[in-house]
């Protein structure tokens, strides 16, 4: 019944933010069916029901903008404002195929060192243990023979090929990446749970803390006036959380984070 909401959250996604509230679910959802051959998934999602109460929405939207402006309306609010992106000359900027990867890493500074350690030695392991020619050859036999089958690849669908995805968009702005935060958040949760629980891989937290202290270092007073006095404040609570808590190296890392960004907030956006 959960699937209802589902519907119901799409279709005002849908006339909020454009149909990449039906894209975003689609493609992490039906690939996770398609990886896995959970066809049983497709009769429990309610379609039936779910598909015209999504359109339902969308279609009301519609109404009212083909009332204001004939049928541009409803094109320009069901294509061109999202589609139209990747191929109009109207949204045409130069391409940085890097631009979000980018974006995604400042907003995900914390996390990223572990993220990208985890993911580097998934494909290591990977690359030694079939060889690097052989990776497509043999996902797509393990595809076959359902080796997957009880594995879920809705939240990694979500998180990469959405940012593979947009990273294509001949209009940029950084506000994209804040639709795969989420998905990158549940994701990466994962692989930090993991270096906890093994007591594994604890410098990885703290690198993101000494680069904090470096950038401060270096960073040119010209540019960036710091509050000293939330700056000092902010370490006090790092070490007293270093001195109390059961992980210290995680919550460094974090407050370190917090420290950099609420500063620079200060500075660009004082109160």
């Amino acid at each position: 019944r959960w699937f209802y909401l589902m519907y119901v959250f799409i279709g005002l996604g849908f006339i909020t933010k454009g149909p990449i509230s039906l894209v975003i679910p689609a493609i992490s959802i039906g690939g996770d069916i398609l990886i896995r051959r959970d066809w049983t998934l497709l009769k429990n999602m309610r379609l039936i029901v779910g598909i015209p109460l999504l359109l339902l929405f969308p279609a009301i939207w519609s109404y009212i903008l083909f009332q204001d402006f004939s049928w541009y309306g409803p094109h320009f609010f069901l294509w061109i404002q999202s589609f139209g992106r990747f191929y109009r000359k109207m949204y045409d900027q130069k391409v940085d195929p890097f631009y979000f990867i980018l974006n995604f890493a400042w907003a995900f500074s914390t996390f990223l060192i572990p993220l990208i350690f985890y993911l580097v030695s998934v494909l290591k392991n990977e690359i030694k243990k079939n060889g690097f020619r052989n990776q497509f050859k043999m996902l797509m036999e393990k595809i076959k023979l359902n080796q997957f089958e009880s594995q879920y690849f809705v939240i990694p669908f979500w998180f990469f090929l959405f940012l593979g995805l947009i990273s294509f968009s001949r209009y940029q702005l950084p506000q994209y990446i804040y639709w795969l935060l989420p998905a990158a958040a549940i994701f990466t949760s994962g692989v930090v749970e993991k270096y906890i629980e093994n007591n594994q891989k604890n410098y990885l937290f703290l690198l993101p803390y000494l680069a904090t202290i470096v950038f401060l270092l270096l960073t040119p007073f010209s540019v960036i006036e710091f509050k000293w006095t939330p700056l000092i404040l902010l370490f006090i609570i790092s070490f007293t959380f270093l001195l109390k808590n059961y992980r210290p190296t995680l919550l460094l890392s974090i407050f370190a984070t917090v420290l950099i960004y609420f500063n620079i907030e200060c500075s660009l956006y004082p109160f």
